[in-house]
């Protein structure tokens, strides 16, 4: 299974740490409405499921609230069609 570091490297993307948890103000707001929204979701439906949410951003220092170019989760085994649907 591929991880999301070796995602990250492989396509240049900014750290995990970055996507997960960003430093800047305006992404930090989008990726906590991420977890809230999608990863504590995903959670209630699978109770031995973990998922490590995040969102990619051109820009994940910057304190200005911009869209994310991709919604980021990463689960701990694989999950079928209807846990993404």
């Amino acid at each position: 299974m591929t991880t999301l570091s070796q995602i990250s490297q492989r396509f240049g993307w900014p750290s995990v740490k970055q996507i997960t948890n960003p430093s800047g103000s305006g992404p930090s707001i989008i990726t906590q409405s991420v977890a809230a929204k999608i990863g504590k979701n995903l959670s209630a439906q699978n109770d031995d499921l973990e998922i490590n949410t995040g969102a990619l951003f051109a820009n994940p220092k910057t304190d200005k609230t911009e869209p994310p170019l991709a919604i980021v989760c990463e689960f701990n085994r694989s999950v079928n069609n209807e846990t993404l649907l």
